[in-house]
């Protein structure tokens, strides 16, 4: 069966991912690589933990969320062992607002507090439940603001598009139709410049695995069979 270690998004946790990882179980197994959770960390300093973390033998893909996607990129570049191809959900090589990259020196005033109507509309949308906003809400009010802020400035200023144009494995682009966060033309810029990517658009909000684990797996698993492996 095909192993997935998955990289979450801003919280750092994975523990949002929980329906994602019970709606592939059969198809492929999941591992989640959490981020410390006590200091903040560049992207770079973050790869290097990842791949201190990563399987030590056996063949796997890397899958990044929003702000792990990134993340993803900078570790496949530097070819670990065993790695067969990368998946990106809602993510980006370089975040396409410009404006808003101009504004990465000021998220460290970025607030503590988590205003819930806000978070729903961006992240959800008509798909947001109670039940997801009480996970989500949990998860927020534990991570630390300075961890949080440095994740977003790392965000904003991140470009690895290069890395990308480099990268000769399979990439798979799951890209959520009715992202509020990141624009359809952050996946499509990432398309352009891969040797060997696939873009598939996932009727879903920003947060993608949350909303819909059932479509993410399913093209997931059509990705896994369709690479090397």
């Amino acid at each position: 069966m095909p192993r997935v270690v998955a990289l979450p998004g801003m919280d750092g946790t994975g523990v949002l991912l929980s329906s994602f990882i019970e709606a592939s179980e059969g198809h492929f197994d999941v591992e989640v690589i959490a981020y410390p959770d006590d200091r903040a960390m560049t992207y770079e300093e973050l790869a290097g933990y990842i791949i201190e973390h990563l399987p030590k033998c056996g063949r796997f893909f890397l899958l990044g969320e929003s702000f792990g996607g990134p993340l993803a990129l900078i570790v496949a570049s530097r070819a670990p062992a065993g790695l067969a191809g990368v998946i990106l959900c809602a993510s980006f090589a370089r975040f396409p607002v410009a404006p808003l990259r101009l504004l990465s020196p000021f998220a460290r005033f970025t607030p503590a507090w988590h205003p819930a109507p806000v978070i729903s509309w961006l992240l959800l949308g008509r798909w947001a439940s109670p039940e997801l906003m009480e996970r989500l809400l949990a998860v927020l009010v534990e991570l630390r603001p300075e961890v949080l802020r440095a994740r977003i400035a790392a965000a904003l200023k991140v470009d690895v598009l290069g890395a990308v144009s480099r990268l000769a494995l399979p990439v798979l682009l799951l890209r959520a139709t009715e992202d509020r966060v990141i624009p359809a033309a952050a996946s499509a810029a990432i398309a352009r410049v891969a040797q060997a990517a696939q873009l598939v658009d996932v009727q879903a909000p920003h947060f993608m695995l949350q909303s819909a684990p059932t479509d993410c797996v399913r093209h997931i698993v059509g990705f896994t069979r369709g690479a090397a492996f």
